[in-house]
C-alpha cells in the first residue's frame, strides 16, 4: 500500500490538498467442501467439491481539494475532484461430484477453469459555495457530478468437454452509473447550539450492456430527494448531545447485475439480475456523551437506525423436485438457486453504551460495553416473502494500561448472544453464542527492541 498527502497553503485565501493512494494485492485460495441435503430422514443429494483461485488486484485513487476564502468572512468556495481505477484478474478451478438420490440414483461431475478480468473507473467533481447569513447563520449550495464504469469478462471452460467454452457460465458485461446532484443547506451556530439542515435533488442513470453470450441492454433513470439534518447541543462543557439524519442511494454492484450463473457450490447456485434498481436509505443516529474530569470517568450512549427501500434482497428457489427456473436453468431436487431482487422493509436498529473509569492500582483504564441490535431482512423463498428477524446482545470490557513508555497492554473480551427467527422458513431459526477475546501488548525489551 502506498499513501501520500500534501497540503499546500498558496496564500491566506487559497489552499490545495492532494491525497493519492495505491493498493496492490495477491490472493491464493483453496476450498474443500462436503455437504448433504435432506428432507426429514430422506437424503436428497450429496456433493463434494474442491476449488482454488489465483487472483490479483490493483486499486488506485486520487483526491484533490481546492479551497478559496473571499474577503467577506465565511464566504468560501471549494472544488473537490476524485478519480479512481481498479483491476481484478485471475483464474479459478472447480472440480465437483454430486449424487442425487431419487428413484434412480444420478450423478453429476463438473471440472472447469474460469478466467476473470474486471476493471473499473470512477470520477466525480463537487462544487460548494457558502455565504454568511447574519452573525450566526450560513447558507450553502452545492452541485456534483459522478461517473463510474465497470467491465467484467468471465470465461469458463469445461475440461470434460475438450476444454470448450461454456457460454452458460461466461459473460462479457459493462455497467455505467452516472449521477448529478444539486443541493442547498443552512447552518446555524450560536453559543451551545449548532444545527445544519439540507436537501439534495439527485438524478441517477444506470445502464447495463451485455455483449456475450448474447447482446442485451437495460437502462434505468432514478430521481431522489435526499434530506439531511445535523443537530448538536452542548449541555455543558463536559456533556454533549448530537443528532444525525441523512439519506443516500446505493447502486447494485456489477456482480449483482450480471446474468451469469455461479456454480462454485453446485447445490447452491446463484445468478445476477440486470433489472435491479438502486436502493434508498434513511439513517438516524443519536449520541450522548459526558465526562467527569475530576474522577476521570466517561459515559457514552448511541442509538441508531437504518431503513432501506428497494433493498437488494435474495429471491431463493429450493427445488422440491427436479425443475426448470430462471431462464432455463435446470435445478435438481434439493438444490437451491438465489437471484437478487429489490424489496422494501429492511430495518436495522442498534444501541451501544460504554462506561469508562480508571483503575489506579494497576495504572489502567476499564471500559464496560453493552451492545444491542435488531435487524429485519426481507427475502423471497419459493415465491413467498420471508422476513428474517435477527437480534444480538453483547456485553464486554476493554482493559487498557498506561504503565510506562516501555510496557503497555490491552485486554478485551465481548460475548454475544444471537437469535434468528424467520416468518416462513422456521427450519432456519437458530440461536447461538460467540465470544471474542484478545490480548495486545507492547514491551520495549532493550534499546528499541
Amino acid at each position: 500500500r502506498f499513501n501520500f498527502r500534501m497540503n499546500y497553503e498558496i496564500d491566506s485565501s487559497n489552499s490545495i490538498m492532494i491525497n493519492p493512494s495505491v493498493t496492490i494485492q495477491q490472493n491464493n485460495g483453496y476450498d474443500n467442501v462436503f455437504g448433504q441435503t435432506s428432507s426429514g430422514s430422506q437424503l436428497l443429494n450429496s456433493t463434494s467439491y474442491n476449488s482454488g483461485s489465483n487472483l490479483s488486484a490493483l486499486d488506485a485513487s486520487s483526491f484533490l481539494l481546492y479551497r478559496h476564502r473571499f474577503d467577506i468572512e465565511r464566504r468560501t468556495m471549494s472544488v473537490m475532484v476524485n478519480g479512481g481505477y481498479s483491476n481484478n484478474e485471475g483464474d479459478k478451478q472447480l472440480y465437483s461430484e454430486s449424487i442425487y438420490y431419487d428413484n434412480d440414483v444420478a450423478s453429476d461431475t463438473v471440472d472447469q477453469n474460469s478466467y476473470l478480468d474486471k476493471s473499473g473507473y470512477n470520477s466525480s467533481v463537487r462544487l460548494t459555495y457558502t455565504e454568511p447569513l447574519g452573525i450566526n447563520g450560513m447558507f450553502m449550495i452545492n452541485s456534483s457530478y459522478s461517473y463510474s464504469t465497470d467491465d467484467s469478462d468471465q470465461q469458463t471452460f469445461d475440461l470434460l468437454n475438450y476444454n470448450s467454452l461454456d457460454s452458460s457460465l461466461s459473460n462479457v458485461y459493462t455497467k455505467v452509473y452516472k449521477t448529478q446532484s444539486y443541493g442547498a443547506a443552512y447552518r446555524y451556530n450560536k453559543n451551545n447550539i449548532s444545527f445544519m439542515t439540507g436537501i439534495d435533488y439527485n438524478i441517477a442513470k444506470l445502464r447495463s450492456d451485455q455483449t456475450f453470450p448474447y447482446n442485451t441492454n437495460t437502462g434505468n433513470k432514478f430521481y431522489s430527494i435526499l434530506p439531511s439534518l445535523m443537530f448538536r447541543y452542548s449541555i455543558s462543557r463536559d456533556q454533549n448531545l448530537r443528532l444525525f439524519y441523512r439519506t443516500n442511494n446505493n447502486a447494485p454492484s456489477i456482480d449483482k447485475l450480471q446474468n451469469v450463473l455461479d456454480n462454485s457450490n453446485p447445490t447452491q447456485l446463484s445468478i445476477g439480475n440486470p433489472n435491479l434498481k438502486q436502493d434508498y436509505r434513511h439513517s438516524l443516529n443519536l449520541h450522548f456523551s459526558t465526562v467527569n474530569p475530576g474522577k476521570a470517568t466517561s459515559f457514552f450512549i448511541l442509538f441508531g437506525g437504518t431503513f432501506i427501500n428497494d433493498y437488494i434482497a435474495n429471491n431463493s428457489v429450493i427445488a422440491e423436485r427436479d425443475t426448470i427456473v430462471f431462464d432455463n436453468i435446470e435445478l435438481y431436487q434439493g438444490n437451491q438457486i438465489t437471484k437478487p431482487v429489490n424489496l422494501s422493509g429492511y430495518v436495522n436498529l442498534r444501541s451501544f453504551i460504554t462506561y469508562g473509569m480508571p483503575l489506579d492500582f494497576i495504572r489502567s483504564n476499564l471500559n464496560l460495553n453493552l451492545n444491542i441490535s435488531y435487524t429485519k431482512t426481507p427475502g423471497v423463498i419459493n415465491g413467498a416473502t420471508n422476513y428474517s428477524h435477527s437480534s444480538s446482545y453483547g456485553l464486554g470490557f476493554v482493559l487498557s494500561s498506561n504503565i510506562s513508555e516501555d510496557f503497555d497492554f490491552t485486554l478485551s473480551s465481548t460475548g454475544y448472544y444471537n437469535a434468528v427467527n424467520n416468518s416462513k422458513q422456521t427450519a432456519n431459526d437458530e440461536t447461538y453464542f460467540n465470544q471474542r477475546t484478545g490480548l495486545k501488548f507492547y514491551w520495549n525489551i532493550w534499546n528499541g527492541f
